[in-house]
């Protein structure tokens, strides 16, 4: 029997509770795979109210939902929305326990204490496609990626890499060979159908399908605060004027902008530094506030709030200088960041709201022309690169402020095969970090990251991160279909 177990206390736990009368390992949740049955254990001092019974080192049967109460200072009531609801491990073909407990299906050597005892779990669908489910800790990473907690990620069978908890590699050795055939009987009709259709589909003339992909771009928008704690413990915020608050409601939003475009349904990608708020920036703050007579220990970006705006919108002049809560449906459009890759400075941002997906019409995957092979071709061959961004990302027009894009072109001006990415003679602005880069013939081949490289006058250099790195974080993502 697989279960999921999470751990609640004060520290170094699946759930932590930062409160006097919490002990280090004060609670567990055990969910079973097979029925979804959640069991509370308790091992506290005090014991734990469920329900209308005092639990006191012992276990119960629970249901999603419970009234679960700890005894703390002040008393605190188990918020639900930190336990996932697990998928329906019933719906695939194989599950696969990973740990250091000596019943999981594959056994993590004890020398590993960082790894869990049911670490993750592996998945083989009814299409014998793998996915990793991790539950742990520490976590775990796909080809030096970390994965979410708690959600389906797809990997390769014995082609990628997956790593737990820093300490070790899954040994691919101990994991089944997918079948050969792997479908539906009932299917195979449909399935010869299909491919008889996709045949004359690539025969016949196909139709420029690249044709508009440049002009999917979305202008990226996030807001944040500075929350700034002192030698002695007061708390106080910052916003976009410096000066400090002992409201984070009163400080006014930090806004910066970027670019993103759609790769995938529902997915807008960008740089990794568009969404995260860089370190160098709170170290300059510490020191403004040091010449101030004000020593602040720690500062921290807080309430980070992420947009996208379609290109073309018209905003209120003061949308963007207000709190954050008064953007309207509609026009700013809620994202969040799903998934990164900082050492290629690349992010994936989910579309929260379904309805929006429409908004940003998504880059055919016939139109990714990643490789290395592909980008000595553009090079070699000389075809222009193309990007359309925001390096100017508002345009004042007296009423109102419209967001429009600006394209650029130019060519490669250096290309090597050992290096991460490549240089063109196309100038990128402050905000164009994230644009998708075009070769001629409407194909991606890489993402604007960087300007002016080399400092001085040279103000028309842009680095762009390959485009095979987007791949391969794209790749963590079931639904896409990758043509490489």
């Amino acid at each position: 029997m697989h279960t999921t177990i999470l751990t609640i206390g004060r520290e170094a736990a699946h759930i932590i509770l930062p409160y006097e009368g919490i002990s280090a390992k004060h609670a567990q949740l055990v969910i079973n795979h097979t029925n979804g049955e959640i069991e509370f254990g308790d091992h506290s001092e005090e014991g734990t109210i469920v329900g209308n019974e005092i639990i006191h080192h012992r276990s119960k049967v629970i249901r999603r939902g419970d009234p679960v109460i700890f005894n703390s200072k002040p008393p605190i009531r188990l918020d639900w929305t930190k336990v996932p609801v697990l998928p329906n491990f019933s719906t695939y073909r194989k599950t696969i326990a990973i740990g250091r407990n000596a019943e999981n299906d594959i056994v993590l050597d004890s020398k590993f204490s960082k790894t869990g005892r049911t670490h993750a779990l592996l998945l083989m669908d009814k299409r014998c496609r793998y996915f990793l489910y991790d539950t742990s800790l520490n976590g775990s990473r796909i080809n030096g990626i970390p994965v979410q907690r708690y959600q389906l990620t797809a990997v390769r069978y014995k082609r990628d890499k997956i790593n737990f908890s820093g300490q070790c590699d899954l040994d691919w050795s101990k994991v089944p060979t997918p079948p050969v055939y792997c479908y539906y009987p009932a299917s195979a009709y449909l399935l010869a159908l299909g491919l008889l259709i996709a045949i004359l589909f690539w025969w016949l003339p196909p139709r420029n399908q690249c044709e508009n992909a440049n002009s999917y771009k979305a202008l990226i928008v996030k807001t944040y605060i500075y929350r700034i704690t002192d030698s002695y413990g007061n708390i106080f915020y910052m916003g976009e004027d410096r000066r400090l608050s002992l409201k984070a409601e009163t400080a006014t939003p930090i806004v910066s902008v970027g670019t993103g475009f759609s790769p995938m349904k529902g997915y807008l990608a960008t740089n990794f530094h568009v969404t995260n708020v860089g370190t160098n920036y709170m170290e300059q703050i510490k020191q403004d506030l040091l010449a101030q007579s004000i020593d602040a220990a720690k500062v921290e970006a807080y309430n980070v709030q992420l947009y996208a705006i379609q290109d073309g919108q018209q905003i209120d002049r003061n949308m963007l200088g207000g709190s954050s809560t008064q953007l309207p449906a509609g026009t700013f459009i809620k994202v969040g960041l799903d998934k990164f890759d900082p050492e290629h400075d690349l992010a994936i941002l989910k579309i929260e709201n379904l309805q929006d997906h429409a908004q940003f019409p998504s880059i055919d995957a016939r139109c990714f022309a990643c490789s290395e092979e592909d980008l000595k071709a553009v090079q070699e061959q000389e075809l222009g690169v193309k990007y359309c961004g925001f390096p100017q990302a508002i345009v004042d027009d007296s009423e109102h402020m419209k967001v429009r894009a600006v394209c650029y072109d130019g060519k490669i001006n250096r290309l090597e095969e050992d290096e991460q990415d490549f240089l063109i003679d196309a100038t990128a602005a402050g905000g164009a970090s994230g644009s998708a880069v075009f070769s001629s013939d409407n194909k991606l081949i890489g993402v604007i990251y960087a300007r002016n490289p080399h400092g001085g006058d040279v103000t028309n250099l842009s680095l762009a991160i390959k485009g095979k790195y987007l791949i391969d974080l794209l790749k963590l993502y079931p639904d896409f279909e990758s043509t490489d």
